[in-house]
């Protein structure tokens, strides 16, 4: 069983312009409402690929009454926490060339007594299974919760996945989960220095395999991903991946495709290689898509417009 947690669930709202300017009236040219945060967007992208997962989210007020409406017709297993705080809503703003600009809420803050609901949530976690824990966290809740839940699981023998940012993800990479999804921004502000070549952003990567990670995932944005897998007692592989040019219709939730194609991948026991390029294909058909998660055969239709290139053939200066 794969579990996904989002702590910080909202009602995304898409909505797309011409030109959009701050300080004046600005007139859609479409919206669109999605329920989302970051773990259940790995879930409904990894439902789109036939790989089923429980996804658990805290949600109250109007917005989350709304999203607990939605969220049944999503076709895969969701456990709802009750919660006295009001979910958030996100404006997502997509101009005429596909540029994201994002206007988020700050969230529902957690008591511990909700909170608690979340981690018995887990109560049933096993050694084959794995745990997404992914998203910014909502207000009061403590930065360790990662790392307390990574924890948590690894005792019960299970996998966990982190994508995470900030406070949270320097204390929970002090547990060690299994794999981290980090972007250039992350890495930046972990490590205190700029990455503005391939080179350093590998170096980066391998700062944060040393610190007892399996796997790390490195974004790059439309420039590419760092996908460095190193098991125990394993040679390490690595590979930079770059997707095809494209112009974004749906450019938010790519991070979360690329953590759903990697644990498809991983699922179907393929080389690290093709598993890199599977999800970096997922991510790609996502935000060239005008809804909903890429299914296998419109993640198929991208794969062989994906390169992959190994650790020499890593492009030199800057990006």
């Amino acid at each position: 069983m794969i579990y996904t947690l989002t702590l910080n669930p909202t009602l995304d709202i898409h909505m797309r312009f011409e030109n959009p300017k701050l300080g004046t009236l600005n007139r859609a040219r479409g919206v669109r409402y999605a329920p989302s945060g970051k773990g259940l967007n790995v879930s409904s992208a990894l439902h789109a690929q036939g790989i089923e997962s429980k996804a658990i989210l805290p949600l109250g007020g109007p917005i989350g009454y709304l999203l607990e409406s939605m969220i049944k017709n999503l076709g895969f297993e969701t456990l709802v926490i009750p919660v006295k705080g009001e979910t958030r809503a996100n404006t997502k703003v997509i101009d005429q060339n596909g540029i994201l600009s994002e206007f988020n809420g700050a969230g529902a803050a957690l008591s511990e007594q909700e909170m608690q609901a979340c981690f018995d949530g887990l109560k049933n976690l096993q050694s084959s299974d794995t745990l997404i824990l992914s998203g910014s966290l909502p207000p009061g809740v403590s930065s360790t919760i990662y790392a307390e839940m990574t924890e948590m699981a690894k005792a019960k023998g299970a996998s966990v996945y982190l994508d995470a940012s900030g406070e949270a993800l320097i204390r929970g990479l002090g547990a060690k989960p299994n794999l981290v999804k980090p972007n250039k921004l992350e890495a930046e502000e972990l490590f205190g220095t700029p990455i503005t070549t391939y080179q350093e952003a590998l170096e980066a990567a391998r700062k944060i395999r040393d610190m007892g990670i399996d796997t790390v995932i490195l974004s790059l944005e439309d420039k590419g991903a760092i996908f460095l897998n190193a098991p125990e007692n394993q040679a390490e592989q690595v590979f930079l991946v770059v997707p095809p040019k494209v112009t974004a219709i749906t450019p938010s939730g790519a991070g979360d495709s690329v953590l759903a194609g990697t644990l498809y991948g991983l699922q179907q026991h393929w080389a690290w290689e093709k598993v890199a390029k599977h999800a970096t294909a997922t991510a790609t058909a996502r935000v060239i898509s005008t809804s909903g998660y890429p299914n296998l055969a419109r993640v198929a239709a991208e794969f062989d417009k994906v390169t992959v290139l190994a650790e020499s053939e890593f492009p030199q200066g800057s990006f």
